[in-house]
């Protein structure tokens, strides 16, 4: 299953179709759930940030360490200045 918004604007229409699908098969062999996050460009107050592990499970794959959801702006500023954080 997959759940997508309904309002995201998706121009790299192959590269998501490829992010699919890596997710889907890790998923499958992991029996697991996956999100998919963004690399952040500036401080965003409006989606939840998702803090990886730094080390990758596999190739762009990584563990999830903390959620937090539609974060203030200075705690958006440091998530953006620390690193390791996608949007979601």
């Amino acid at each position: 299953m997959i759940t997508l918004p309904a309002d995201h604007i998706i121009k790299e229409i192959n590269e998501f179709q490829e992010t699919i699908k890596k997710a889907a098969e890790f998923a499958n062999r992991s029996k697991g759930l996956i999100t998919i996050g963004i690399s952040p460009i500036r401080p965003e107050t409006g989606y939840g940030y998702i803090q990886i592990d730094e080390k990758p499970l596999e190739d762009s794959i990584y563990k999830v360490l903390t959620f937090a959801e539609k974060p203030n702006y200075a705690t958006a500023v440091r998530f953006i200045e620390k690193r390791g954080f996608f949007m979601e």
